[in-house]
Parts: structure tokens; C-alpha cells; sequence
């Protein structure tokens, strides 16, 4: 065997090892990629978990949940900002989740999901009134989305009076 036989062995070898280093890396990759895109789900499920809590932890706040669906004009000027900011947390968390689904970070199934209950908020006149009047600082690339998805779709998600609903099931 000569030099150069010995050599053309050598760089087969070492390309093939760059092959599989390079099919190795990628698995790697897509792995990550996937570990991220699940992380990014599950932190913002536990942003909206959390904001769903402060109902648990304040019960005054379900209270006004409930008169808000049902006598939505009843409400005093108090109530409407307590109603207000507490939609404009979700409105936030919802961008959140625009934001990482409009880079490809999660999947349009989780956003969706999401979507739709800020979409349900929509339902309320105050609420209606605070979006249409762009009272909070939100980007605009994610309003004109929601805008296109209310003008889109149906929307299964209702705001409803949680206490009627469940006093029609019993």
C-alpha cells in the first residue's frame, strides 16, 4: 500500500466523522429546539395560571368576574379599572404567547388556545371599548393579528357569569 493510498483512506475517515458530527449536531439541535418550545409553553401556561389565581386569592375579583358578564353596565367606575387592568394582564400574557408563536417558538395550537379566551374578554362592552379605543400600550403587529383573528373566526370561548352557569347545570 502506498502513501497516497494511505492518505485517501485518512480524509474518507475524517469526512465521514465530519458527517456523523454533523448528523449528530443536528439531532442535538432539534432536541433543543424542542426543549425550548416546550419550556416557552409551560412558563407562559404558568403566567396564566397565575393571573386565573388572583380570582382564587381575591375573591372580590370573581365577584366582579361574574357582575361583569351579567350587568356589565352595572358597574361603578371603580370596578371597571379593577375589570380593566385585570383583562389588560391577560391581554399582555396573550401577547407573550403572540411573541413566541410568530417566531416560531411555540405552536400555533398553543397560541390558538390563548387567543381565544382574550378573544372571549372581547365580549364584554368595557373591555370592547378599552381594545377598540387602543387604551393599552400593546404591540401593534399583535393587535392587528387580533383583529384579524375577531374578524376570522368564531370565537368557542364565552365571557360568562361563572356562579349562572353552574346554577343551569345543577
Amino acid at each position: 500500500m502506498n502513501w497516497d493510498a494511505i492518505g485517501a483512506i485518512g480524509e474518507l475517515v475524517a469526512a465521514a466523522a465530519t458527517l456523523a458530527t454533523l448528523v449528530f449536531l443536528a439531532i442535538q439541535i432539534r432536541h433543543n429546539t424542542e426543549s425550548v418550545e416546550t419550556q416557552a409553553e409551560l412558563n407562559l401556561s404558568d403566567r396564566l395560571s397565575d393571573w386565573a389565581k388572583e380570582v382564587v386569592e381575591n375573591p372580590s375579583l370573581a365577584l366582579l368576574w361574574n357582575q361583569a358578564a351579567r350587568e356589565p353596565d352595572s358597574l361603578d367606575e371603580q370596578q371597571r379599572m379593577v375589570l380593566l387592568w385585570f383583562v389588560f394582564q391577560l391581554f399582555l400574557i396573550v401577547e407573550g404567547h403572540y411573541q413566541l408563536y410568530a417566531r416560531g417558538r411555540i405552536s400555533e395550537r398553543a397560541f390558538t388556545a390563548k387567543a381565544e379566551t382574550a378573544l372571549g374578554m372581547l365580549q364584554n362592552p368595557h373591555v370592547r371599548v378599552w381594545w377598540d379605543e387602543k387604551v393599552a400600550p400593546l404591540d401593534p403587529e399583535f393587535v392587528d393579528h387580533m383583529n384579524e383573528r375577531m374578524r376570522s373566526t368564531t370565537v368557542e370561548w364565552k365571557y360568562q357569569d361563572i356562579d349562572a352557569l353552574m346554577q343551569k347545570r345543577t
